[in-house]
């Protein structure tokens, strides 16, 4: 920030270049980016909000080695758009060329030496090649380019984001970077909530045209879902770390509202298993007066369950929200056929599958254009596009990525394996590992987070050892 003062001449020593350090390092910051997403979505002065996305980039690299505060505009960059179409026009990518311009200003004024390439990029370039080499040998090679759409963000887009940050992560000595972090995630569900309020309201309340379809535009009810998974975990942190625990108990429940209101199978699923051992972790890490205002918090929710159960009871809506979600678990919305079509193209080739470009008539008539062509199933996307080559790929992937979580006994660590375990759990059932835009973006921001946290020591007297 010392060059930015610099650039309107004044001096170092000015109190304008702490001010400005503690803004982009404070929680601040990232908050008033989440606003000007949710702005965006709600108004959709999309292209406005996307070229101050893209100056308030440009201005950080030219500025300051540290890409720390490029990571709430990378995150919530998605979000701003309601209307997807924009992105395909000329005019957006004709933006982007001041961005590209102070990126290679950035990389000559702070070149990254030493260069280090992190504990995730080899897994990342064994999966890289792995998406590249899905569909050689397969029947569906014709189908091939058409899977570049989704290979080239998923392989080498995201190896050299992980490349980038994980050399210019470089925040000050005093800065938390774990808070920092679970601020993000939890900014990231808080927008995914009031964007899908605003959505519920005028599509299922109003039934309105504002959206044409059950979708939020840059993502649907389990995109939506699989984001908040990440942020519940990451609040329960800073509930922990926190002197007050009214808020972040707030924000908790208003994620597991919109889960619930989600009607997202895996989401809800997977939030009400995980739940008990996020209550017993967070109880074991609070101090003792803590814990006393935990239960007696935990008591009053009780109490508020068992009221609402018995109104619904007496009213006779019991029975039919039972009833409704029953169903919901009954049903499989098509993909116990896209598994069996999974199988039957690993069969036909075991070692490659069939490609990331591959689909069938099923799979055209279930999904939109904007969506990916696989088959809903981290595991069964891995072997039918990819085969027993992606399959291995994947293991070491994941393997690499769990590592770096139970390296040390941290508090953060313990939740953040949560939070990566229930995104994971999701995946097998849905989209988000093969989701580059923002799904896997965050997740291994996650990772390199972890990483860098990691060379600071353990916590040794936490109450719980992971």
């Amino acid at each position: 920030m010392k060059k930015l003062v610099a650039l309107f001449g004044l001096d170092d020593k000015n109190a304008l270049n702490t001010a400005l350090d503690k803004f982009f390092y404070s929680f601040k910051y990232p908050a008033l980016i989440a606003l000007l997403a949710v702005f965006s979505f709600v108004t959709k002065m999309q292209m406005g909000c996307y070229a101050i996305f893209l100056a308030l980039t440009s201005v950080l690299l030219v500025m300051q080695r540290d890409a720390t505060p490029i990571l709430p505009l990378l995150i919530f960059f998605i979000t701003m758009f309601r209307d997807l179409s924009v992105t395909g026009s000329l005019l957006f990518y004709l933006m982007l060329i001041p961005l590209v311009v102070c990126l290679i200003i950035h990389f000559i004024k702070f070149p990254p030496i030493p260069f280090c390439f992190g504990k995730l990029f080899l897994p990342l370039l064994a999966v890289t090649t792995a998406l590249f080499a899905g569909g050689l040998m397969s029947p569906y090679i014709s189908d091939y380019v058409k899977g570049l759409l989704y290979i080239l963000p998923l392989g080498p887009g995201l190896t050299l984001i992980y490349l980038y940050f994980n050399n210019y992560l470089r925040p000050p000595e005093n800065f938390d970077s774990k808070k920092y972090l679970c601020l993000l995630l939890m900014l990231l569900g808080l927008v995914c909530t009031l964007e899908f309020i605003f959505y519920y309201y005028n599509y299922y309340y109003l039934q309105n045209n504002l959206f044409s379809i059950a979708e939020l535009g840059w993502a649907n009810v389990n995109g939506i879902g699989s984001l908040i998974l990440l942020s519940i975990p990451a609040t329960c942190y800073l509930f922990v770390k926190s002197k007050s625990i009214t808020i972040w108990s707030v924000i908790i429940l208003l994620f597991y509202f919109t889960i619930f209101s989600t009607k997202s199978d895996a989401s809800l699923g997977i939030s009400v298993t995980f739940l008990p051992f996020m209550v017993f972790i967070v109880y074991k890490k609070l101090s003792k007066h803590k814990r006393n205002m935990f239960f007696i918090l935990l008591c009053a929710i009780g109490v508020c369950v068992c009221l609402a159960c018995i109104a619904l009871t007496l009213t006779g809506k019991m029975q039919e929200i039972i009833d409704k979600i029953l169903k919901a678990f009954q049903s499989d919305s098509g993909r116990s056929k896209l598994y069996r079509d999974a199988l039957s193209v690993f069969l036909e080739n075991p070692l490659f599958g069939g490609g990331m470009g591959y689909y069938n008539d099923h799979i055209l008539q279930t999904t939109t254009a904007l969506r990916n062509f696989n088959f809903h199933s981290t595991f069964f996307t891995v072997i039918g596009c990819m085969g027993m080559f992606g399959f291995l790929a994947y293991v070491y992937y994941f393997h690499a990525r769990y590592k770096i979580l139970i390296e040390c006994n941290t508090s953060f660590n313990v939740f953040m394996f949560i939070a990566f375990t229930m995104f994971v759990c999701h995946g097998f059932i849905d989209t988000s590992e093969f989701s580059t835009i923002p799904q896997m973006i965050v997740a291994t921001i996650i990772m390199l987070i972890t990483d860098l946290t990691n060379t600071k020591g353990n916590e040794s007297s936490l109450p719980l050892a992971f």
